[in-house]
């Protein structure tokens, strides 16, 4: 990984684990949670629009590296075929490896907003074996992934592209909504194109959905980025978790 790890250009600033991510702390004691956190400093680092390239490198084999883990923002892995094209949205509190090309595909990455990344890397793995809880938490948000990406693929396969499009929006509110009086709130600064990709349609396709949810009243845009789900979530989604 050396393309992001021993990046010479950039200052790599280490952080605390557990206090930039608490949820990893959770079923530890006081004592323990105490002390992991003083052990667990992991390097951090920022990236903007245009550094995409910085997760783009594959990683090495024998690097120990076990992934990278958003602390911060959204980001989009994108996953090209001939002909064809893929995306999957990555956010706050998703573990993930950078790379993951294979041949006849081709994968990148799109800062979607401002990220910041904690490297969990060969020191990070041989410290956290004293505290397996962390591990096991950091086990389940790499398997959530997969949860996810079954969601989508389940969401991809309706019929008409405006219940793909409502159902997804939806689905992300889950994770990254936030209620308010009008409805929910969801920061997704994702363009008409890259949605399609998320739902398997073309970008006039989702337009035209787009403007189908606003007429029907289940969706409004009060600024750029920002969608307002104004009806009932549909009966396959998830409860909210989150309020505000």
């Amino acid at each position: 990984m050396a393309t992001l790890v021993d990046a010479r250009e950039r200052r790599l600033r280490g952080v605390r684990l557990l206090m930039a991510d608490p949820e990893l702390a959770e079923g530890l004691s006081a004592a323990d949670a105490a002390t992991a956190t003083q052990s667990l400093v992991v390097p951090i680092v920022d990236i903007a629009h245009g550094e995409e390239r910085l997760l783009e490198a594959e990683p090495e084999p024998r690097g120990g590296l076990l992934g990278l883990l958003v602390l911060r923002g959204m980001l989009v892995r994108e996953v090209e075929l001939p002909g064809t094209a893929h995306a999957e949205l990555v956010g706050e509190g998703d573990l993930v490896l950078p790379g993951g090309a294979a041949e006849g595909c081709t994968v990148g990455w799109r800062v979607v907003g401002p990220a910041r990344i904690a490297i969990l890397d060969r020191q990070f793995v041989s410290r956290v074996q004293e505290w397996p809880q962390v591990l096991a938490r950091l086990t389940t948000r790499a398997l959530r992934r997969g949860h996810e990406l079954a969601w989508q693929s389940a969401i991809r396969n309706q019929t008409r592209v405006d219940h793909r499009i409502h159902r997804l929006l939806w689905h992300y509110a889950d994770r990254w909504g936030r209620v308010t009086t009008s409805g929910v709130s969801l920061d997704l600064p994702l363009t008409h194109e890259c949605i399609g990709k998320l739902v398997g349609a073309h970008r006039p396709s989702v337009t035209s959905a787009i403007g189908m949810l606003e007429r029907r009243g289940l969706l409004r845009r009060p600024s750029h980025g920002t969608w307002l789900l104004t009806r009932p979530a549909p009966a396959e989604a998830t409860p909210l978790r989150r309020s505000a």
